[in-house]
């Protein structure tokens, strides 16, 4: 289950703006992974000019007053029948453990 933490500066994104985002991360997780695209859990925070900093010229680039912040968890679970995707060689399989779910495939 992906999760994304998106942090953006408070007034800069109209709410149409937001749902775009809210679609378009979980579609590019599908694309590049195969993710199921409804596995769709974003959060979108509005910070104030005390509570988001960030360096406008990091690595020698310009940064405008609306860039954002997207953080990505992904657990180590899929459901077996999505979990074939995952290249083998970057993976293992760990032992099953007792009392875990048959439908889950455990990647470490």
């Amino acid at each position: 289950m992906p999760v994304f933490q998106v942090h953006v500066p408070a007034g800069e994104f109209s709410p149409e703006q937001k749902r775009a985002l809210g679609r378009a991360l979980p579609l590019a997780l599908h694309q590049a992974l195969g993710i199921p695209v409804e596995d769709q859990f974003v959060s979108i925070t509005g910070h104030g000019p005390d509570e988001l900093f960030l360096d406008p010229g990091y690595m020698d680039t310009e940064r405008s007053g609306d860039t954002v912040i997207i953080t990505v968890l992904l657990t180590a679970e899929r459901p077996c029948r999505t979990s074939a995707p995952w290249p083998a060689q970057s993976v293992r399989r760990p032992p099953r453990r007792s009392g875990s779910p048959a439908t889950t495939c455990s990647w470490r």
